[in-house]
This record gives C-alpha cells, structure tokens and sequence, in this order.
C-alpha cells in the first residue's frame, strides 16, 4: 500500500509541476491584448490554483499525506 500511495503522490507531484511550469514559461503571443483580455488571462490562473489548492486540501490528498508521513 505504501509503494502505491508513494506512486500517486509523485503523479501528483507532476501533475501539479507541470500546471505550475506551464503558468511561468506561458508567453502572450498577442502584445495587443487589452486590459479585459489581460484580466481575464489572470483570472483564468487564479482558478486554476485555486483548483489546485483545493484538491491539495480533499480528505483523500491529506490521507495519502499522512499515511506517507507516518511510515517514513
């Protein structure tokens, strides 16, 4: 069970890397964009850590968390 738990926690390890590393190398192709385009850009993002953050804080994430903890 702990082999399994720790394949998972380093799955969402990535996956939560790879939202994160695509946020910072994202570029705006488009130098014209206006500030509502912009604002919706930034809004979009924040969701998207928010859905993040959210799932690190579910009941199954915290379980996962501290069985890891406890059997190291």
């Amino acid at each position: 069970m702990i082999n399994d738990f720790e394949k998972l926690f380093n799955k969402w390890s990535d996956q939560i890397a790879t939202a994160l590393d695509g946020t910072e190398k994202e570029v705006k192709k488009d130098d014209k964009s206006d500030p509502r385009q912009e604002l919706d850009y930034w809004k979009q993002k924040m969701r998207q850590l928010t859905g993040i953050s959210e799932q690190l804080r579910s009941k199954n994430c915290r379980t996962v968390y501290n069985v890891l903890t406890a059997a190291s």
